[in-house]
Formats: structure tokens, sequence, C-alpha cells
């Protein structure tokens, strides 16, 4: 499980480097002034110049903006992310740098639909999909409630993975279960 853990975080550093590269490059303005004002907001909280309801309706509404602003930067997140995390390992049999480096390599019923399914768990690719998607759809307050419920979804599933690779005799998490893969130690 520790090495399964080190390849993850190994392959996750490589493609969030890649990303913050790629997304600083295409960088909106928008977005900096934007956070500036949600570290304002964060001050008047914290020095309780405005109350709770006005700084939830206020980081709503910033937060809308921000994920409205960065749809390129989302997109370039999302493609990096099925580049390496289902189309190297279809392309490698299995392999990516962080698997490789621990001698590692996911194994079983490798195609799109079956690494698609996986990452749903792994790195929340549907969660971001479904964001990029839901932006254009909703107004920030249905918006922020949907996200937030998502995200705790995501959260809950990576939990349980967690759990079931380390309890299960098979030492299956729930992404293995689900796409018939798993992650083998090559000899």
């Amino acid at each position: 499980m520790f090495k399964r853990f080190i390849a993850f975080i190994i392959d996750l550093v490589i493609v969030m480097l890649i990303c913050n590269i790629l997304n600083t490059i295409a960088l909106n303005k928008k977005i900096d002034n934007y956070n500036h004002n949600l570290n304002t907001y964060n001050e008047q909280m914290l020095n309780h110049e405005i109350g709770l309801r006005e700084y939830i309706s206020d980081y709503t509404k910033v937060s809308y903006k921000i994920d409205k602003s960065n749809i390129l930067g989302s997109g370039i997140t999302i493609m990096l992310f099925i580049i390496y995390f289902i189309i190297i390992p279809l392309l490698t049999k299995g392999y990516t740098l962080g698997l490789k480096i621990m001698n590692l390599k996911l194994s079983g019923k490798l195609s799109i639909k079956n690494l698609f399914l996986r990452n749903i768990i792994t790195v929340g690719i549907l969660y971001m999909v479904l964001s990029v998607i839901l932006i254009h759809i909703l107004n920030y307050k249905y918006y922020f409630i949907l996200m937030s419920i998502l995200s705790f979804i995501q959260f809950l599933l990576v939990i349980i993975s967690v759990f079931m690779i380390i309890y299960r005799g098979d030492k299956k998490g729930l992404q293995d279960v689900l796409s018939n893969t798993f992650v083998e130690e090559v000899k």
C-alpha cells in the first residue's frame, strides 16, 4: 500500500507541476483580482468587520467568478489528467512514471472506459468535468451548493477506497473493483 501511495504522489506532483506551468502561461488577470477580493473577505471576516452570512454570500460569488474565468485552466488540467492517467497507461501497458519508479504497474482490463472509471475515484476526473459543465448551467448559489456536495462525495469515495485497500485481503480499492484493474508489483 505504501509503494502505491508514493507512486500516486509522484504522479500527482508531475501532473500538477505541468498544470501549474501551463496555467501560469494562460493565466487570466481577472483571477488575480478575484483572489485579492477573496483575501479581503477573509481578512474582514477574521477581523469581525463582516458577518458570516455576508461572508458566505461574497465568497460564493467570487469563487464562482474565479471558476468561470478559469475555464481554460480547468480544460488544460482535465486534458493533462486524461493524458497522464488514462492515455499513458494504455500506451505503456499499465505504467505511469510514478508506478514505474516504484516497480508497480496497472494490470487487468486496461481500456479507456475502465481507466476513466478508475480515475473518477483516484483523481476526481468526473468531478472536474462536471465543474466545467455546471459553471455554464447554474447560477453561483446552486453551483456552490452542488459543487460542495460533489466534493464531499468525492472525498467519501477516496476514504472508502483507502479503507478497502487497507482492510481487504486482496488490497483492492473501490477504483480497482469498479474498473476491473489493479495495481501489482513488477518483479
